[in-house]
């Protein structure tokens, strides 16, 4: 056995759950898999979503 899979095997947690995306839907699935106490992880790429746009009438 190899000095790196030891020490990874040391850090290494286990996760119920893994949620990719924090949008809408990502945080809803997020919220409701901690209802059921549920361990999670989630990634996001912490992009804006609230954008302003302007609109011209």
């Amino acid at each position: 056995m190899h000095e790196i899979d030891e020490i990874d095997r040391e850090d290494e947690t286990v996760q119920d759950c893994v949620v990719v995306g924090g949008g809408p839907a990502g945080l809803t699935a997020a919220v409701y898999l901690t209802r059921y106490l549920l361990s999670i992880t989630l990634f996001d790429d912490e992009s804006n979503r609230c954008r302003r746009r302007a609109f011209r009438l």
